[in-house]
């Protein structure tokens, strides 16, 4: 009777387990999306790719953990100056970090090789963003803390829940070869190993998905076949939005030694695209001053310094900063670099510069 009672017992803890994981499946998936759930896909567990919550920097010049083609996203917040390798976003995906008074989330979706820095605040409420687990289109999709919203990367706005359709503001980030970095940016801080998570940063957490350039793990609404006969698949792009236009710049159009610049207009607009094939390094800004001033613009760049001149010989830092008036910047764009399958994916009618 004892062996009886035992097999029911554990039948029943088995059903409850399978009711329960249902559930939960439903949960993750259920509700209200903006977008076509068809495109949802369930790559971990919310939670499995844990958020640092309490990053830690060293400062450039005292970094040793990262190789000089190590690749990091790079930023500056009104004076600071920050470094985000992608041997540690790769395993996180998100750091919620604060620079002086400003909360923001630095963010990196692996599969889509996508990094945009975000301000955490909305309707006046500081947001706390985690990785959910699901992925719209190989892009990850974060959720926040206490709404449990969910949130779109590459689409830059909330998909489903109290804050669906609402946008987040972005800043301008862009990655750059680490031995280029740190000898334009010694005393910059670079997020350190110092997570409090064990993880073997220094090894790719998704085998030879970086590698192999034709491997895609979750289905996409386009052939990845036919799109990579235009482009490789996983060949980083810097798209840039003006409205509804929407233009790509590999890093091939710029030079093999040192920094290029392209300055055209897209929609209207004039912009300026700062880029390195040497460095892995790409940016796009507004050829027009937060003063309302459109320029024509040179880049000059010596082993320390980069820099672009104006028509009337002013300069301009990598930032977009006036280094003759700290209170004037370039406009930003919204761009950012991602592989050529996730810019197609979301955006189709995206034209490449040529």
């Amino acid at each position: 009777m004892k062996q009886s009672k035992t097999y029911i017992y554990f039948l029943l803890s088995g059903l409850t387990i399978i009711i329960l994981s249902f559930a939960c499946a439903n949960g993750r998936l259920g509700g209200d999306w903006a977008v076509s759930r068809t495109q949802i896909a369930e790559g971990e567990g919310n939670g499995d790719i844990p958020a640092i919550n309490n990053p830690k920097f060293t400062k450039a010049k005292e970094v040793s953990f990262l190789t000089d083609s190590s690749i990091i996203i790079g930023m500056k917040v009104g004076t600071t100056i920050r470094a985000y390798p992608l041997i540690i976003m790769d395993w996180h995906e998100v750091v919620n970090d604060w620079v002086d008074t400003l909360p923001i989330a630095m963010t990196y979706s692996a599969l889509s090789g996508s990094s945009i820095g975000f301000d955490r605040r909305i309707k006046e409420q500081v947001l706390e963003f985690r990785v959910s687990g699901l992925l719209y289109n190989s892009n990850t999709i974060f959720n926040e803390f206490e709404t449990f919203s969910d949130w779109s990367q590459m689409l830059r706005k909330g998909i489903r829940g109290d804050f669906s359709e609402i946008a987040l503001s972005d800043f301008s980030v862009f990655e750059m070869k680490w031995g280029k970095w740190k000898n334009l940016f010694p005393e910059s801080e670079v997020l350190n190993l110092n997570t409090s998570y064990n993880r073997p940063y220094g090894t790719y957490p998704y085998g030879d998905y970086q590698t192999d350039a034709t491997k895609i793990l979750f289905n996409l609404p386009l052939d990845a076949d036919s799109l990579n006969t235009i482009l490789p698949l996983k060949e980083k792009i810097l798209g840039v939005k003006i409205n509804e236009i929407v233009k790509g710049y590999r890093q091939t159009h710029f030079s093999a030694a040192g920094f290029s610049l392209i300055q055209e207009e897209v929609n209207g607009e004039s912009i300026i695209i700062i880029g390195s094939n040497e460095f892995d390094s790409m940016i796009a800004y507004s050829a027009k001053t937060s003063d309302g001033q459109t320029h024509q613009f040179m880049l000059s760049e010596t082993g320390d310094t980069v820099l672009l001149i104006d028509e009337e010989g002013n300069q301009w830092t990598i930032f977009g900063e006036s280094v003759e008036n700290k209170d004037i910047r370039l406009q930003q764009l919204v761009s950012n670099t991602a592989y050529w399958f996730t810019w197609a994916t979301f955006y189709p009618e995206i034209e490449i510069f040529n």
